[in-house]
């Protein structure tokens, strides 16, 4: 889960016009076009805003989302990134899917968030369920040096706070999931980085010749991911919150350089 919490007014935002001009609201026009149908039924929530305007929600989503993760205000090489078709091809899904989600969760009412927040828990408990491919996994890599990591990581931290999604665990239950989830994050790595079979070989002896410390570092890393998705009620509806005035910003100004852009063109053609 992402928090996203901008104000639009902190940015120089490019315009709209500018966007055209380098074709990437046409880039994203035609590939949304291409598959909108499969997208209306995926995600009803497009189906609330006008579909012309959509290609530039999207990219001013993409801006300032570009801007969030990367810490980075002037967008000069993410535009060419944006007017390179292969790029945007591969980005779209993601910037859809992403999109959609702030349009369903602008329209979620308070009174709802107490049913969002227990489909939430139960999506976060289903995602815990042991998958066969990754327990394959952890069996060809399963060492002690491994487990007194994750093991050593859970007793120094006081655990994973697996309590906010509803999970009452004995300490040798959390160790267990605790194992489990180092290697589910262990494997997401494995299928990412490697492409062909030397190379899993090489990933996979790498992994078996790493010391406890380095291994510690790993553990670290995975659980602190895994925590920064865990919420209680009070900060589930304090990210739902954020999330509505992110998807706020990203509607007003998208309408604004709209409202703008066909201003101007209005004036040419007079």
């Amino acid at each position: 889960m992402s928090e996203r919490e901008i104000s639009t007014t902190d940015l120089i935002v490019p315009d709209l016009d500018i966007l055209y001009n380098k074709g990437i609201i046409n880039n994203i026009t035609e590939l949304y076009n291409l598959n909108k149908d499969n997208y209306l039924k995926t995600y009803p929530s497009l189906n609330n805003v006008d579909q012309e305007v959509i290609p530039v929600y999207m990219a001013y989503f993409a801006i300032c989302n570009y801007y969030l993760e990367e810490g980075i205000s002037d967008f000069t090489e993410f535009l060419s990134q944006l007017q390179n078709k292969k790029i945007i091809t591969n980005l779209i899904d993601a910037i859809i899917q992403e999109f959609s989600y702030l349009l369903m969760e602008l329209n979620l009412d308070e009174s709802m968030y107490q049913v969002s927040y227990e489909e939430y828990q139960e999506t976060f408990r289903t995602k815990l369920v042991k998958d066969p491919k990754v327990l394959k996994f952890m069996n060809e890599l399963y060492n002690d040096r491994c487990i007194n990591a994750v093991k050593g990581y859970i007793l120094s931290t006081g655990g994973l706070s697996v309590e906010k999604i509803g999970l009452d665990l004995t300490s040798d239950e959390l160790n267990d999931l605790g194992v489990y989830i180092f290697y589910s994050s262990l494997y997401s790595c494995y299928k990412t980085m490697c492409c062909n079979f030397v190379e899993k070989i090489q990933f996979k002896n790498g992994i078996k010749k790493l010391e406890v410390t380095d291994l510690y570092d790993l553990a670290e890393t995975y659980f602190k991911a895994f925590d920064e998705n865990l919420y209680s009620f009070d900060e589930y509806s304090a990210y739902l919150t954020k999330r509505k005035r992110f998807a706020l910003e990203i509607l007003s100004l998208s309408e604004f350089q709209y409202a703008q852009y066909k201003g101007a063109s209005r004036k040419r053609e007079e």
